[in-house]
């Protein structure tokens, strides 16, 4: 579960350094509605 939120963290930055703030908002979207129990 943490690694998850650590790999989402990750995207998140990357996407946003590069400005891209709508895909990473959507990136998020994904991954929270992945279960990897």
């Amino acid at each position: 579960m943490r690694d998850r939120h650590y790999a989402v963290a990750v995207a998140l930055t990357i996407l946003d350094d590069h400005g891209d703030r709508k895909e990473a908002i959507e990136v998020s979207v994904k991954c929270d509605r992945l279960d990897f129990s």
